[in-house]
């Protein structure tokens, strides 16, 4: 509650105009030090103003100082996901590479199995390795020139050359199906360590996130810990704020108080001040008076009693 309630409060006199001099004195030193009074007050609640407002200070600054802390937490934190999805990003293109190389290994695979076939087609129908067949070729080959024999084996020896002429190159196909079965697999040995390449280092960065998603965790704790901080300073000045506001009001309403003393002080020093004047005229009137008087006994004054004549024009 303000500490008065205004000017009705005052116990004084009312201000009459038949009031004499003294009267007046006393009515005009009660409002005086109702004044004086009320100055008080104000110095009192300004200093008790510039207390709260020290401490405002303090916890302004506190509240700042949360509230940049709480800032630059949200700056990592920001900078933090942005990190996770630089590296989600990096996966998941080493993902597709991964997928784009599993693809082609398993196309190679369906290449594989189908060269096999045509390879085990051929070992059939050659029914023996190239070296064996090429061996078995020279044999016959000097069988049919270097031994005598009748016009009907030896035309079927060599029906039988042919016939073997044929399995090696039948032989010679199967052979390249092999060298390209091997070739694939190869390169499918190449593939499967580029994809183990892959692997590794997926599961270096899948790592890494499983890092930074806890320090996320983290932060989330500090951010909701250091808004509840910052939050907290702002309510105790907001509370600081509930407490000046009231003060400075109830200095206002005295302030308004005193301008109101100050009103009813202005017309009973005027009247002071009139029977003063009252008074020094009716004082120097008696002295003109007196000194004219004596101008008519001795016929000499001095200067200033002759000023004074003058003034009251009572030469004559």
């Amino acid at each position: 509650m303000p500490w008065i309630t205004g000017i009705a409060s005052i116990k004084i006199q009312e201000f009459d105009g038949r009031m004499n001099e003294r009267e007046i004195k006393r009515m005009v030193e009660s409002l005086r030090n109702e004044i004086e009074k009320r100055k008080k007050r104000i110095n009192s609640l300004l200093a008790e103003i510039r207390i709260h407002k020290r401490e405002a200070e303090r916890i302004r600054t506190n509240r700042d100082k949360a509230v940049k802390e709480f800032k630059e937490l949200i700056e990592k934190r920001r900078e933090i996901n942005a990190e996770i999805r630089n590296i989600s990003e990096r996966i998941s293109r080493l993902r597709n590479e991964r997928n784009s190389l599993l693809n082609r290994k398993k196309s190679m695979l369906e290449k594989i199995r189908s060269l096999k076939v045509e390879r085990d087609c051929l070992n059939r129908k050659a029914r023996g390795s190239y070296d064996h067949l090429m061996n078995i070729l020279r044999n016959k080959v000097d069988e049919i020139c270097n031994i005598e024999m009748p016009l009907e084996k030896e035309i079927k020896m060599f029906d039988r050359i042919l016939d073997i002429r044929e399995r090696i190159i039948t032989a010679v196909k199967a052979d390249k199906k092999h060298d390209e079965i091997s070739n694939i697999y190869q390169e499918i040995k190449e593939i499967n360590e580029k994809i183990s390449k892959i692997n590794k280092e997926m599961q270096f960065n899948s790592e890494e996130i499983k890092i930074l998603r806890n320090n996320i965790s983290e932060f989330n704790r500090k951010i909701d810990d250091k808004k509840r901080e910052a939050d907290e300073f702002h309510r105790k000045l907001l509370e600081k704020y509930d407490i000046i506001n009231p003060i400075k009001g109830e200095i206002d309403e005295i302030k308004g108080e005193i301008d109101e003393i100050r009103e009813r002080l202005d017309p009973l020093n005027e009247k002071l001040r009139e029977i003063k004047r009252k008074r020094d005229d009716e004082k120097n009137r008696m002295m003109a008076m007196k000194i004219r008087e004596k101008l008519k006994k001795s016929k000499r004054i001095s200067i200033y009693d002759l000023r004074l004549l003058i003034e009251k024009e009572m030469l004559k």
